[in-house]
């Protein structure tokens, strides 16, 4: 128990919320407020990480009320650091994609603690829906930016909103099969597979070769 939430889930939780300090304003097109602030101010960043790394400790020994902790906590990051409630103009599907990923966080914490027993279905809206599309929308953000491409690709893709769908499709089927009993449960692990495989086909049809073959908009030094 405790290696699943410390290594599995601590690990990669905290480095999300740690980047995505900066990545939630990057992707949104949004100015990073709390970057900006006096340093005196930023010891809510710290003292909320350190509170999911020990909240994280006592899920895994068994804590029930660490979950809601959790829940607790990593809303209020949400709110304070990212600053999540903040609008963007002109629409995309990485900015929904990264509102997506925040709101997977607190979501799959309250859900664990409504239903401990289940944790490892409700972590499944962690891992997906949180990790998975936030390393997606930033390889997406890089390879636009380090290949000389304009980023008003991502406005125009189809296929990105067509992944961000799947891998939400993916995340909750594959939640459900933890969850369910009966003859539907191995087709809802083969439904959230598939889905992930066609989110992950959608972005590499419009990304892939971009890694490798650069665009037009190289800057002269």
């Amino acid at each position: 128990m405790m290696g699943i939430h410390l290594f599995h889930v601590g690990t990669i939780l905290l480095l999300i919320l740690g980047i995505g300090t900066r990545f939630f304003s990057f992707l949104s097109g949004l100015p990073s407020e709390f970057e900006g602030m006096p340093i005196r101010r930023q010891w809510v960043f710290h003292l909320l990480g350190l509170l999911v790394a020990a909240q994280l400790v006592l899920a895994g020994a068994g804590v029930r009320a660490a979950y809601l902790g959790l829940f607790v906590t990593t809303l209020l990051y949400l709110l304070l650091v990212w600053r999540v409630l903040r609008r963007s103009e002109r629409p995309s599907s990485l900015k929904t994609a990264v509102r997506i990923v925040a709101f997977m966080i607190p979501l799959s914490f309250l859900l664990c603690w409504i239903e401990p027993t289940q944790f490892l279905a409700w972590l499944h809206l962690l891992f997906i829906g949180c990790f998975g599309m936030m390393t997606y929308a930033v390889a997406t953000r890089v390879t636009l930016a380090h290949g000389a491409y304009s980023t008003d690709l991502e406005i125009r893709s189809r296929s990105l909103w067509v992944f961000v769908t799947l891998l939400s499709l993916s995340a909750v089927t594959r939640m459900f099969y933890g969850v369910m009993d009966g003859p539907v449960k191995a087709h809802l692990l083969h439904a959230a597979a598939m889905f992930w495989l066609l989110a992950v086909g959608c972005w590499c049809y419009s990304f892939a070769r971009r890694i490798i073959v650069p665009g037009n908009q190289v800057q002269a030094c």
